[in-house]
């Protein structure tokens, strides 16, 4: 997703001392690149391979200047990898000629059960954050605020629906997880959450050289799409994930900020780790 996942408040930001205005298509927001964001987009596909060996899938676009009014060229390259430790790892390149803002992510959708399964509350959650951006019905977060004492507190693992169910303000508004944390430790590439199916041993642990993680377990899903054997993808079925920079970070200066000077360059890396009792 890109180039600038998750929400700007009303679509509006300052770079450089300039007032920029892009795309609003998520009511007065900006969700998720605008209106035709990275992930709608077809993009050049290569198969690499870096210098241990290891071959990659390597995804390159274009995204021009102004397209859904950021400014500056902005040339990115995503590389996919699968090693034999069974680790996915996603690399995340970009550049551009211009300042410009850049926030890149992958919206991965995890059920550790069976393909026939249609929940995740039967899933355990830890995430290595220690703060978190409650937000508003809009999805805009204001303020930075403790997990401790609250369901928002994830750095030991947690049943999801025992979390969800808790009295709290933060989940009911959404009938769930809708939220951002913001990670603990710098910016080098460490643990961000670990989701474990206790039915079957299986476990996803996930490392990211981003700032924040953003949770959400399809509160919103009404089962009107369905997967295989016909299993309907409704409310609660899967955990997304997206490590990125905080949503409307670019409104926010005393948070981490996304944006990118002419050549510089954008290097990120998330990588998903899987395990089994039956994976050797």
């Amino acid at each position: 997703m890109g180039r600038y996942a998750n929400r700007i408040k009303n679509g509006r930001f300052f770079l450089d001392g300039k007032l920029i205005q892009v795309a609003q298509n998520d009511g007065f927001h900006h969700l998720h690149g605008g209106k035709k964001g990275f992930h709608r987009y077809m993009w050049n596909p290569s198969v690499c391979m870096d210098d241990s060996g290891q071959e990659y899938v390597r995804l390159e676009r274009l995204s021009p200047d102004g397209e859904e009014g950021v400014p500056g060229n902005l040339s990115v390259s995503v590389h996919f990898a699968l090693n034999k430790q069974n680790e996915l790892s996603i690399r995340f390149l970009a550049v551009s000629d211009r300042d410009t803002v850049c926030s890149l992510s992958n919206h991965m959708a995890l059920n550790l059960d069976t393909c026939r399964s249609s929940t995740c509350m039967d899933h355990r959650l830890k995430i290595y954050g220690s703060s978190f951006a409650p937000a508003g019905c809009n999805g805009i977060p204001g303020q930075v605020l403790s997990a401790g004492h609250t369901n928002m507190d994830l750095r030991t693992e947690q049943l999801i629906r025992a979390q969800i169910v808790s009295p709290s303000a933060y989940t009911e508004t959404f009938g769930g997880y809708d939220h951002n944390w913001f990670l603990d430790g710098g910016s080098y590439l460490r643990p961000c959450l670990s989701l474990t199916h206790p039915g079957s041993g299986r476990t996803l642990e996930c490392f990211t050289t981003m700032p924040c993680v953003h949770l959400y377990t399809a509160n919103s899903l009404t089962g009107s799409e369905t997967g295989k054997y016909g299993v309907p993808y409704k409310r609660h079925c899967a955990v997304f994930t997206e490590t990125q920079y905080a949503p409307d970070s670019v409104n926010h200066p005393e948070w981490e900020q996304p944006f990118l000077k002419v050549g510089e360059l954008y290097d990120h890396t998330t990588v998903y780790r899987f395990s089994s009792p039956y994976l050797t």
